[in-house]
């Protein structure tokens, strides 16, 4: 009965995500740590994309 009610959850998740839209490029770091130094920098998909956190 859990694993029924888990597998309709992450169900349920995974359309709202499909239908959500993409974020825009500039937001992709954003919030992903909480309250980073000013400094931080976040490597993007390779070692040539580094972004500041927001």
């Amino acid at each position: 009965k859990l694993d029924d009610e888990i597998k309709k959850e992450v169900a349920q998740a995974a359309e709202l995500a499909k239908a959500d839209s993409e974020l825009p490029p500039e937001e992709l770091f954003t919030s992903i740590y909480k309250d980073p130094p000013a400094s931080m920098r976040v490597r993007g998909c390779d070692d040539t994309i580094w972004g500041a956190t927001k």
